[in-house]
């Protein structure tokens, strides 16, 4: 009998293990599936003749997307409200909801304004939080330059 709850006792303890090491991003073991819906609405200014294409550019903060090719117009998207709610932190299940603004202009000011929205994401399975962020801000850089690319037929 005691072997048997001392092996019951490894097993566990090996599973809590993996579980804070994928958490905490040291091992990266990502076995998941994941259903996203979002919104966003968008105020663009535009002041005198616009010529494309443009760059996005967005700034998490301290992190910066890199643009594609490289142009003389650049429009520049500041973080100014990042909100995540929801159970990020469970191993097996995740159910968070996003609201986000961004400020944007271009290095001229011939174009402003504001972007802001709402991300919502069910993950089941094995994920990190960080991974969860991650595809939360990945979803949010697909609407922006969604936006643009229609708005200004950016590239």
């Amino acid at each position: 009998m005691k072997t048997k709850s001392k092996i019951l006792l490894i097993i566990v303890l090996v599973i809590i293990a993996l579980t804070i090491l994928r958490e905490t991003a040291v091992l990266n073991l990502n076995l998941h599936s994941s259903v996203s819906s979002s919104k966003h609405s968008a105020s663009m200014s535009r002041k005198g003749d616009i010529c494309g294409p443009y760059d996005v550019i967005i700034n998490w903060k301290k992190k910066q997307s890199k643009p594609g090719t490289e142009h003389k117009n650049t429009i520049t998207a500041n973080l100014s409200r990042f909100n995540v709610t929801g159970n990020t932190w469970l191993p097996l299940y995740k159910n968070a909801a996003v609201s986000y603004q961004f400020k944007y202009s271009t290095p001229d000011k011939k174009i402003s304004g504001e972007f802001d929205g709402n991300v919502n994401i069910k993950i089941k399975g094995l994920c990190s939080h960080n991974n969860c962020v991650e595809m939360i801000k990945k979803n949010i850089e697909k609407q922006i330059n969604k936006y643009f690319h229609n708005q200004l037929k950016t590239k």
